[in-house]
């Protein structure tokens, strides 16, 4: 799961001591495979890398998650294949008479010229020979909703709703095929531009992004189960680096920019209903509740530059850009009347463009054979939501009502509307009122932090020939000015509605349709910790990991990983413990262990 890159940053010019921490980092990294070359002069190559995984739940998938799975029962069957063409032009742009040659005529020297092109296809065989509950959707096809039986769908109805969600998770989770990467690399001097499809990565951290928010995320496959650098969806950008002089103090200083164009985010197509990388109670059948996304138009454009320099022996930038966020933007819609499965309550989910400002800093102690590097980075008005204040008894109440006490509910109860309430059970006059109910879009500044360390340490006991590398990361966030009762957009679990005073108490006390979500606190912490090393030539590798968030949450991952070139095979156990909340708790009965036989060249 966690596969994330070790070696913390690049310099145009390295330098020796740098070589040396580097070096002993790479001791104990996966052995990589080279490329093939395809032409004598090395010009061009072609890379593949291929596996497939199987996971196996080591745990009931029961409570607060949908569908019910017994342990045991398989959790993925994820199959991968990425193929990488790269072609350098440089010698045919110096000796061809063909098209080529116009690059000799620029007003600018050609140092370089190449462009990369990659396929990737991935699927999923759940949903094909999986437990049944993940290839038939008999659960979502039969289920009964608890809410009275004046409002429950029909038998054509319930069918058609599994049905649906059924062709979705078919649709967006089983296969996908792409032309990844397209882009052309371009040295001229102090300047390089890269233009086509392709991923950008700043930031000094592993796992979870602060300052790396530039490409969205697709979660599909796996949630955060799969490495980051392999969850990146591409997008369609103009990146230029140009290389500065030395002036006083700073050193190899460059400004590096982008901007990116197209309309991915990482909700649509997102995580279908049904599928078991849901977070939370997000399966749980809704049968008058309905999820519509919006996404950005077309033209509108992520876009950002950085300053990178080195003080000493400290790299230093800053940068400023403009993003989408991965978590959307939610408002929900209440239909005026009764909400049933022909006349649903929309939950409306969008992606506003996010400025983010941050600054990174990192640098090397070489008498440890460590690397610390720390990461800064604050958010301008990203989404936020709230629970809502009040009781469904409270929501329930006639809005035409005359009643003094009951008009002072319902004049509380507006700040759920005002302030981004996605509870609608919450709503002033939910199911009374002759027009329909919205709640507003609300934004919230945070300030994100982090600070990691890279080290290398021998334990001749355990391991007389290799060292041990140990590398830890602490994450802080604050998000300013928070609701008391703020959450993520995440349903955890629905609990049964207990009413006293509302004239609805016969027909919907004890329902389970008061809806939890998953608690947002105003400071977040959250720690990992990685430790691994090799043997037998870097043949044998076995890592264990483990993450802490405050809020009271364990992750935990032995692993083991056998290397033969250009073959390799993981096998790995991922256990979650704790509360239903924070960043890692929402998959909380995910336990898996996972086998993956990979070939790489």
């Amino acid at each position: 799961m966690v596969q994330g890159r070790f070696a913390v940053w690049s310099y145009r010019r390295t330098r020796p001591w740098l070589a040396v921490v580097a070096a002993l980092l790479a001791l104990v990294r996966p052995t990589t495979a080279s490329a093939v070359t395809l032409d004598r002069a090395g010009d061009t190559s072609l890379g593949l890398r291929a596996y497939t995984a199987v996971r196996i739940g080591t745990e009931n998938f029961r409570g607060f998650s949908y569908p019910p799975s017994a342990a045991g029962n398989l959790r993925q069957h994820r199959y991968f294949l990425e193929v990488k063409f790269k072609h350098d032009l440089t010698d045919l742009v110096e000796t061809t008479r063909g098209p080529l040659a116009l690059f000799r005529h620029l007003p600018f020297p050609v140092d370089q010229l190449k462009y990369t092109m990659a396929y990737r296809g991935e699927g999923e065989g759940l949903y094909d020979y999986g437990p049944r509950a993940y290839t038939t959707f008999d659960d979502y096809k039969t289920f009964r909703p608890d809410i009275p039986d004046i409002l429950q769908p029909t038998r054509e109805e319930t069918l058609e709703f599994g049905r649906e969600l059924q062709r979705r998770a078919r649709r967006v989770a089983r296969q996908r095929h792409r032309l990844f990467l397209a882009f052309v690399d371009l040295d001229s001097g102090p300047v390089f531009l890269r233009i086509g499809r392709q991923n950008l990565s700043w930031g000094e951290m592993d796992t979870f992004r602060l300052l790396d928010n530039i490409n969205p995320l697709d979660n599909g496959f796996g949630s955060f189960f799969i490495p980051l650098d392999e969850r990146r969806i591409p997008l369609d950008m103009l990146r230029l680096n140009v290389a500065l002089p030395d002036r006083g103090p700073f050193e190899q200083a460059f400004f590096d920019g982008f901007a990116g164009f197209g309309n991915r985010v990482a909700f649509q197509p997102g995580i279908p209903i049904g599928s078991p990388w849901n977070p939370g109670a997000l399966n749980y059948p809704l049968t008058q509740s309905r999820r519509l996304r919006n996404v950005p138009d077309l033209s509108t454009m992520r876009f950002g530059g950085r300053f990178v320099f080195n003080v000493r022996d400290v790299t230093l930038s800053l940068a400023q850009y403009w993003t989408f966020l991965d978590t959307p933007h939610v408002k929900v819609q209440v239909p005026a009347g009764v909400p049933t499965i022909d006349h649903r309550i929309l939950s409306l989910a969008a992606a506003p463009r996010v400025p983010i400002t941050g600054a990174s800093m990192s640098f090397a102690v070489p008498s440890w054979y460590a690397i610390v590097r720390s990461e800064f980075a604050y958010f301008h008005g990203a989404p936020a939501h709230c629970q809502g204040i009040g009781t469904p008894d409270q929501a329930l109440q006639n809005p035409n009502s005359t009643d003094p006490a009951v008009q002072r509910d319902l004049a509380r109860l507006q700040r759920n509307l005002d302030k981004g309430c996605i509870d609608p059970l919450r709503y002033p006059g939910f199911g009374l009122s002759p027009t329909p109910l919205v709640s507003n879009r609300t934004k919230k500044d945070s300030a994100n932090f982090a600070v990691g360390l890279d080290l290398n340490r021998y334990v001749r006991w355990l391991n007389p020939h290799q060292s041990f590398f140990i590398t830890t990361q602490f994450f802080y966030k604050h998000i300013v000015d928070a609701y008391p009762d703020q959450v993520q957009p995440v349903l955890v679990r629905q609990d049964p509605l207990r009413l006293s005073t509302s004239p609805f108490t016969p027909l919907l006390n004890g329902r389970k349709l008061d809806l939890i979500y998953a608690r947002e606190r105003q400071n977040q912490f959250l720690q990992t910790l990685r430790i691994q090393t090799s043997y037998r030539g870097g043949s044998v590798q076995p890592a264990f990991t483990i993450f802490y968030d405050w809020t009271g949450v364990w992750l935990y991952q032995p692993s083991l990983r056998l290397v033969r070139d250009p073959f390799r095979f993981v096998v790995d156990y991922t256990g979650i413990s704790g509360v239903l909340g924070g960043q890692i708790g929402l998959l909380r009965d995910r336990d898996t262990v996972r086998f993956q036989a990979e070939v790489v060249f």
